[in-house]
Formats: C-alpha cells, structure tokens, sequence
C-alpha cells in the first residue's frame, strides 16, 4: 500500500487553493509562474501566548509591579525625528509616552519610595476608569519630558512641542475639574486633593508661581475639610503637601499669605534608618526632619517675622543636635566627605584661615547627586542657626566661625558639581536644574551669601546662581540680582548711618546685628521682581541709652525680566527712618509691614484670596497666553487650539 504523503501547510496561498504541490519559492513560487497564475505570497507566521506562571501559586490575579528602575536624565522614549510615513506614530502615541514617563521615572522624582504604592500603584489603577486622572497623569509625564528635552540645546524645538501638548492636557484636566466637587466619598476626595496636588507639581515644571500656589491652596482646604473623613491615605497627601509648602514659604516670605501646617503628619525617627539605607533615602530623611519643624523654617527663610522671636536658644540648640544625630547616620552621604575647615575649629580657629581660602573653591569630595543635595541641606540648615545663635548670644565668635565654615562647606559642593558636571568624576546622573523642583541649590546659595565671609564669596555665589539658571520655582537669575544688589545698599547704609550700625566683627562685610535682610517678592506673572533690604536691628549711640532701633527698611530695588533672564529696567530708591515706610508700624513682623504697602504683595493677596472674583478668567488668559507663545515659537504655521476651561474648586 503507498505510503499517504503527508500535507504540509507552509506553501503560497494559490498552491494551497489548487490543492497541487508548491516550490514554495520567495517572493512568488516558480509553479504559479509556470501557470501563468498571480501569485498570493504566504501566510504570516502565527504567535502562540505564553502564559508565565508567577513566583507564588496564587488563584488571584495580581497587579502588575513597575520595575524600580534609576531614574534617567532623559525621556524615556522619543518620537523620530522627521519620521517617513511608516514611522509616523499613532496620533494617540503620545499618552503611551506620558504614562510610561510619569510610572517609571516622574513618580519617582517627585514622591519618596514608601509612597509609591499610592502615587504610582493606584493612582494608574484609578486612572483606567477615571478620565481627569488619566489626564493628570498624560499632563505631568509629558510635562517632565518637556523639561528634559527643554534643557539640552539640541532638543528645544523638540522640548516646545511637547509642552503644548502637556498644556493642552492640562486644560483637559481643568475643565473636568471643575465637576469633581467635595463630597464626604474617601475615595473620591483622595483622588481630587492628589491631582491637585499634582497640578502644583505640574506648575512647578512650568515655572509657574502663582499657577502652583493657587492649586495648592484649593488642596489645602479639601484636606482641611476631610479633616473628618476617614481618609485611607491621608498621611501621604499631608507629607506631600507640607514639603510644597515649604517651596511657598521660600518664594513668597510673607507670613499673612503662608498657607496653615498639614495635619496629620509625624517627625521622622531618623535613628532608624538601616544599615543598607541609600544616599537617596538618607537625604529624603533629613528633608522629612526639616520639613517636621515649621517654626524653625519660618525663622530660617523669613528671620524678620514674629517666628525668629517665638524661637528660643534652647530649639535652636535642640534642632541642631536632631541634625548632628542625622549626620551620625548618613553614611553613604558623607562616606568620602572632606570636613576642612571644621577640622581646625576643634584646635581653636583662626579667622586668617578664611582670608586664605581660595576662590573658586577646592571641589568637595562627592559621589553622587544624591549625596550632594543632602550634604548641602545639612550645611545651610547648620549654617543658618550657627548665625542665629550668633546674633542671640551676643555675636559669639564660635559661633560665627562656624557659619562662615558651613558656607563654604557648599560653595565646595557646587564646584564639585559644575566641575564634574564636565568631567564626568560623579558616579550616577549628573545634575540637571530642570529636575530640582522641591529644593535645589539656589535657595541654599541665596540663603549662605546672606551670612557669608567676604564679598568674594557673595560675588561667586551670584554668578552661579545665574549659571543655574531655573530649578522649578527658583528662579536663579532673580535671586542673584538680589544679592548684586546688596552690596550697593550695604555700602549705602554704612556711609550715612555709621553711628547706628558701627561696623565691627571679624568678617570684611560686617557684624551680625550690621548686616542687611534682603527679601525678595515676585509678582503673580513671574515678569516682574521687587527686593526689599532691611537692617534688622540696631543701636543709636548718639543717645545717653543707647536706644535700641526696631528693622527698618534700607532700600528698595525693582527690575523686569527680560526675554533671557537678566534684568531690566532696574529702579533703585533709598530710604532713612523719616522715609514713609518706616514709619506708623502696626506691627513687628517687617514681612506684615511690607505687605500692607507694596503692590505686589497685595496682587499676591488678592490671588490666593479665596473670594477672588476674576481668578479663573486670569487663569485661563495666562494659560492660553503661554501656549500661543510656545505653539508660535515651536511650530509657526500652526493653528492654535482655543483653551476655554473654566473649573471652580
């Protein structure tokens, strides 16, 4: 019997239909040739799922755990660059873009490890079913790939187009907003105070000022209202919002528009930290250690309010100790760290040392960015009570020598930074402004030039503070300008009032009690800056008592900001104690003072009023205003999308 031959199903098509054997020759077989017969080509291979079986044999499904991979200074993926027609990518390839980018790499930016499961796991999980959070989440991963592609020259027409579509989901998350409304649903009112919160964050990469600080005010009040609802997650939103709030409090020092404390939140144990604790965790502990202590920020970043006096010898020296114990545990962060000049005050200090040190500074010995951040944290944070302490105790010169050490501790640390930026000599990323956003190096610089050694120091600082440039809110250039001006006042005040604030003290700029406040405000729109310069204390020896003086102010400075940053218009005035301003004060705090006669404090008042009548129609005009100018600078011959949201809180 003849063996049946076996059929085989890898011939073309038409062979296949004809039932007749094929040559199976590519592209078209030889036999349909031969036939005279078009030739149908040959049937994709098929794909058979894998079903891989998990770790643990478990009947229930589990969700699906993003990898914890390092986080990038990059976009994780990127469209080509004038792709042909089989490249071109969906029109809706882009939320693919911004959900990966918000999982793997902004999520981690923003919000510490032990939050992730409420920030990435199920906030994603919400967003599947919840249309204004999946636009958040599109909104702020597309935003942050914007600032990546923003900061490298090569990519900015790039970096333009891509912050249109963020905006343009922005506005979608504003419109739905508006009909998510505060009710007593736990979980509902979770995820309204989250995107909110994540809005801020969004303004935060946009540069946005008054943007941010509205958003977080409407946070505030709905975590204020729940404050009765059994909110599962309520500790991760209360630590959220009280590191934004120490963001407001360093743009805008004004005391009556500080938004109240987050409720709910508990002081670090930073004794227990692990052995196996990373650098990253060791800085996140000592931002949840200085975040923990409202009153000691409020009489660090705003020294002339009624806090720097509610703050005794005793917190400052306490609050000290809380951070030496810190240090003690951070291993990683100061494993290679070079402890000169400290090392010399334990012999008995030498203020000619001071005089010797070079500038630019020697590079301090870093490995990582993460190791960086937290060391320059603990170093101003250290600094700036020494200097209380200083002008507490009657000037103490331990206590002064150890601010001046603490200063240039981290003038060290941004050499080595910039230095190795170039070189390559830190391990990890490198630094990068564009992801600074909750506390970067400005405000540390801006805060050391205050109670620096010598007007070298100062001048180094300001310049790079302008090489910086922008870290979220901070705007570099704005900061500098400041201290430039400082010294202009400085020698102002020394000329016209030597019997009131004699100059004395160890330092080429003065004493403590001599030295000038300085206080910089922004307006709501970010395009203009005012710096207030306060002398805060002082003594008339022109008088039998030597009567004690109250602060007044020295100066006032204003300028523009110009289409590159720098300033413009600069509009200086001088004042004395018959000058208006310092007189009929109604209160102590300087900060109130201000308030009451500057204009822009009051168009910050009424801003974050809550009963502002044409806050929303100012939203949407400077919403609208900033994507035409991006639309029109990235791509001209594009029509732009009107933006018509209108939310109420």
């Amino acid at each position: 019997m003849p063996e049946r031959r076996k059929r085989v199903r890898t011939g073309c098509l038409t062979c296949r239909q004809r039932r007749v054997k094929c040559d199976e020759g590519k592209p078209f077989c030889e036999r349909c040739k031969a036939a005279n017969i078009s030739c149908s080509g040959y049937q994709s291979p098929r794909h058979v799922p894998i079903n891989r079986r998990t770790s643990e044999n478990s009947p229930h499904s589990t969700p699906a755990v993003v990898p914890d991979t390092p986080i990038e200074n990059t976009p994780l993926v990127a469209f080509p660059n004038n792709p042909n027609e089989s490249q071109r990518p969906h029109p809706r390839a882009r939320y693919v873009l911004a959900h990966h980018q918000y999982s793997m790499e902004t999520v981690k930016l923003l919000f510490r490890p032990e939050h992730l499961f409420f920030w990435r796991d199920h906030l994603l999980e919400v967003a599947w079913a919840s249309e204004y959070v999946f636009d958040m989440v599109c909104a702020l991963g597309t935003m942050h790939r914007s600032a990546l592609l923003l900061s490298k020259p090569n990519d900015r027409w790039r970096g333009l187009d891509t912050r249109i579509v963020a905006f343009s989901d922005y506005s979608n998350v504003l419109r739905q907003i508006s009909g998510q409304y505060f009710n007593d649903n736990p979980s509902d009112c979770e995820m309204l105070i989250a995107v909110l919160l994540l809005l801020v964050y969004f303004e935060f990469f946009a540069g946005n000022a008054a943007a941010a600080f509205r958003h977080f005010r409407a946070a505030e009040q709905h975590l204020y209202n729940a404050e009765n609802i059994h909110l599962q997650n309520r500790e991760v939103l209360a630590m959220t919002a009280r590191e934004i709030e120490l963001v407001a409090q360093i743009i805008l020092p004004l005391p009556e528009f500080q938004l109240s404390g987050s409720p709910g939140v508990m002081t670090p144990d930073y004794t227990s930290m692990p052995p196996s604790a990373s650098a990253a965790q060791e800085r996140q502990q000592l931002y949840d250690l200085i975040c923990s202590r409202g009153e000691m920020n409020r009489a660090i970043w705003t020294p002339l309010s009624d806090a720097s006096t509610m703050v005794d010898i005793a917190t400052i020296m306490d609050f000290q100790n809380d951070l030496r114990r810190w240090k003690e545990s951070a291993t990683h962060i100061f494993r290679n760290y070079d402890d000169s000049p400290h090392t010399t005050l334990q012999n008995g200090y030498s203020w000619s040392s001071f005089d010797d040190l070079a500038i630019p500074p020697q590079p301090q010995k870093i490995d990582c960015m993460d190791a960086a951040m937290g060391a320059a944290l603990y170093n101003c944070y250290m600094g700036r009570t020494m200097w209380m302490l200083c002008c507490a105790t009657g000037e103490d010169e331990s206590y002064e020598y150890s601010a001046y050490a603490y200063v240039y501790h981290n003038m060290r640390i941004l050499e080595s930074v910039f230095r190795d930026k170039d070189q390559r000599k830190i391990e990890e990323r490198p630094y990068l402004a564009c992801n600074a956003l909750k506390f970067g190096f400005i405000p540390l610089l801006y805060l050391g030039a205050q109670f620096c050694y010598s007007l070298s120091w100062r001048q180094w600082i300001s310049a790079k503070l302008h090489a910086i440039g922008q870290e979220g809110l901070y705007n570099g250039n704005a900061f500098a300008s400041t201290l430039e001006n400082l010294s202009l006042f400085q020698s102002h005040m020394e000329r016209d009032r030597p019997r009131l604030y004699p100059q004395k003290g160890k330092s080429p700029l003065g004493s403590a009690h001599s030295r000038i406040v300085p206080i910089l405000l922004p307006d709501t729109e970010g395009k203009t800056f005012v710096s207030y310069y306060i002398q805060p204390t002082g003594t008339d020896h022109g008088t039998s008592h030597g009567m004690k003086l109250p602060p007044q102010a020295v100066g006032r400075a204003s300028w523009e900001r110009g289409s590159d940053d720098s300033p413009r218009n600069l509009t200086v005035d001088f004042y004395d104690h018959t000058s208006l301003i310092n007189q009929n004060r109604t209160s102590s705090c300087v900060y109130y003072h201000l308030a009451m006669n500057e204009p822009l404090a009051k168009g910050w008042e009424l801003l974050l009023s809550t009963q502002s009548p044409n806050l929303v129609d100012t939203f949407i005009d400077s919403l609208f205003a900033t994507t035409s100018t991006a639309r029109s600078s990235a791509s001209p011959n594009s029509s732009s999308t009107p933006l018509t949201a209108a939310w109420s809180y």
